[in-house]
């Protein structure tokens, strides 16, 4: 089990490397994380084995660029197929998905209330925001948690994938959940994202299984 702690500012700010508000309003819940239109912001290089390579893409799709990484926001460029492109990690925005403990492990007790953030793409551990802390919890562990986690089919979008992007013409935007491009390494595959799961699924084995 990892922890990462969360300090909060009085202006409900986060003030650790946990989140990336790009100078939004935070709205910090008193029991669940701040959230910016709804979603908790992750950095977006913090995923690991499952971080693209970043740098130098190719699209091999026409793509849309945005101005700010947020909902309703301008597209200010667009990417040609066959042009190139340069990406640096930006941010992933994800829906939390609030649970209960039903049955205590990984740091976790009996009637915690949870709100599930990334997993690691493959099931084997997720991250969990419990009052103030983030709880990396060992999906595949002796001792893994049952959570049971609310109806997610009401909530939307689990997770959005922004990436930073400078074009040819040195214009710089994001790019909002990517796939069509080359060059962004053997995992571009499996992006950052939460995947769905329902809430009647057995997840001892964790959100994603």
């Amino acid at each position: 089990m990892r922890l990462r702690i969360c300090a909060t500012t009085a202006l409900g700010l986060i003030a650790s490397a946990c989140s990336n508000l790009s100078g939004m309003h935070s709205i910090l819940s008193a029991e669940g994380p701040p959230l910016v239109d709804g979603f908790y912001i992750e950095p977006g290089d913090q995923c690991g084995e499952a971080c693209p390579t970043f740098g130098k893409w190719h699209a091999s799709a026409p793509s849309d660029v945005y101005a700010e990484p947020k909902k309703g926001s301008e597209v200010v460029g667009h990417i040609a197929m066959g042009d190139w492109v340069t990406t640096a990690p930006g941010e992933v925005h994800v829906r939390p998905l609030r649970g209960t403990v039903e049955k205590a492990g990984g740091g976790l007790a009996i009637d915690d209330v949870v709100y599930q953030l990334l997993d690691d793409g493959e099931g084997f551990s997720y991250e969990v925001w419990r009052k103030g802390e983030i709880v990396n919890v060992e999906a595949e562990a002796d001792n893994a948690p049952v959570v049971h986690w609310d109806d997610v089919s009401t909530t939307g979008q689990r997770s959005i994938w922004w990436v930073r992007v400078e074009l040819p013409e040195k214009k710089t935007g994001w790019l909002r959940n990517p796939a069509d491009f080359e060059g962004m390494g053997p995992l571009s595959s499996n992006p950052p994202l939460v995947r769905e799961h329902r809430a009647d699924q057995d997840l001892r084995a964790g959100p994603g299984k």
